[in-house]
């Protein structure tokens, strides 16, 4: 690397996918989506030796605090599967809610508000702008993981809402407010910079290299 070398700016691998399956088939209406972390199981967390949550506590307290959404909004929660996860291997821990792996961007396109602890998929919620709620529980205290989910809120104006706590009465107006500024400035600094093509990434590199070889076609 020194001055003649160029530069060149490109999006998030999720943007690609944004692209090519922002109008595709809708997989489920007045729906609201967990974004997954498979957080009692992730073999990432196992390999650290970090065990923040347990499945007898942690799922638990998802179900109860999704029963309460569902009994507020009227809307189904619908579980978007952490890309490694297994949950069809084990037991229903979602109490027979549908679980989806795969699919995270059709989800949340289709959903009317995302719920997450600090999921690299809200790098989806922010394209299609939807609503997040942001949670954690008292498993999560004094972990590595409340600070980011403490982060993730801060620089969306929102509070993380400890779900484990036994009165929970949330003001659904304004957590499904939304900061647009925070919206676009989390796209232009994580996803994509505002100004670069609207192309998949593949596409991009390759007229950069056609360019500075003399290759482009008049």
């Amino acid at each position: 690397i020194d001055s003649t070398t160029e530069r060149l700016f490109i999006h998030t691998l999720d943007y690609d996918i944004y692209l090519n399956q922002s109008k595709g088939k809708a997989i489920s209406n007045n729906s609201i989506v967990f974004l997954d972390e498979y957080h009692p199981f992730h073999p990432d967390n196992y390999r650290a030796n970090i065990h923040v949550t347990t499945p007898e506590e942690y799922y638990p307290t998802l179900c109860t605090f999704f029963d309460y959404l569902e009994s507020k909004t009227g809307f189904n929660v619908i579980i978007a599967a952490h890309p490694r996860s297994h949950y069809d291997d084990i037991t229903d821990y979602f109490d027979g809610r549908k679980v989806i792996r795969g699919e995270t961007n059709e989800l949340i396109r289709d959903s009317n508000f995302i719920i997450a602890h600090s999921s690299f998929s809200i790098n989806f919620a922010v394209l299609y702008k939807k609503p997040i709620i942001f949670i954690i529980t008292d498993e999560f205290k004094e972990s590595i993981y409340e600070r980011y989910v403490k982060y993730l809120a801060i620089y969306f104006g929102k509070a993380s809402i400890n779900i484990s706590e036994k009165e929970i009465d949330i003001d659904l107006e304004k957590e499904l407010s939304m900061d647009i500024p925070s919206y676009n400035k989390f796209k232009h600094n994580f996803i994509k910079i505002d100004g670069t093509p609207d192309l998949p990434v593949w596409e991009v590199i390759s007229k950069k290299i056609k360019s500075s070889h003399g290759l482009m076609s008049s």
